[in-house]
């Protein structure tokens, strides 16, 4: 389990491959079933095998750029939920020397709650899919309205029983205005 306040270290070199981890980098991967990211399995990797969904990796090379091109910090807080809890994170990326780049990732709170089943990575899956937001971690529905999970599950049976959908790495419209705006540019109009 992460400890408030303890951070995730990590960084990546001016081509964007992962040259240190560390804090609470391999506790907070084993707690969450990711044994296959401690540290000595991602050194020398690029960072953006890493993040999931194209629109993600996009928001996170823009992120990265700005804090090249500013040498300036850039916060981002995020949730980073397990099954059983709701986790609310700061990011911070640090510019460092010859392009490289710093991530620290501090768990300001945790709170739990009933167990969201489509985040258990043990679950079967079925074929369908949801795009869960990468920042704030709301769902979206068929209908394109973007709810908390545990309102996704009180309205419709597309999260309880049977086989979970898997989710997908998205952005909900609005964390994409929100971090567009943090990043001085415009959120892609048709997105919204």
């Amino acid at each position: 389990m992460s400890i408030p306040g303890r951070a995730s270290l990590w960084s990546i070199d001016r081509s964007d491959v992962i040259t240190y981890v560390g804090g609470n980098w391999d506790a907070f991967a084993i707690a969450n079933d990711a044994r296959s990211l401690c540290g000595t399995d991602v050194l020398g990797a690029p960072l953006f095998d890493f993040i999931a969904g194209e629109e993600t990796r996009l928001i996170y090379r823009l992120l990265i750029g700005k804090a090249r091109a500013t040498n300036a910090t850039v916060p981002v807080l995020f949730r980073c939920d397990s099954p059983e809890l709701e986790r609310y994170m700061r990011l911070e990326i640090v510019p460092g020397y010859a392009n490289a780049i710093e991530f620290r990732s501090v768990l300001l709170r945790a709170e739990t709650r009933p167990r969201f089943r489509a985040l258990d990575l043990h679950e079967t899956r079925s074929r369908s899919e949801l795009a869960s937001c990468s920042f704030c971690m709301r769902v979206e529905l068929p209908s394109h309205e973007w709810l908390d999970a545990e309102a996704v599950v009180a309205r419709t049976d597309l999260l309880r029983g049977g086989d979970s959908p898997r989710l997908v790495h998205g952005i909900c419209p609005e964390c994409d205005v929100r971090l567009h705006k943090q990043l001085g540019a415009e959120s892609d109009p048709a997105r919204n």
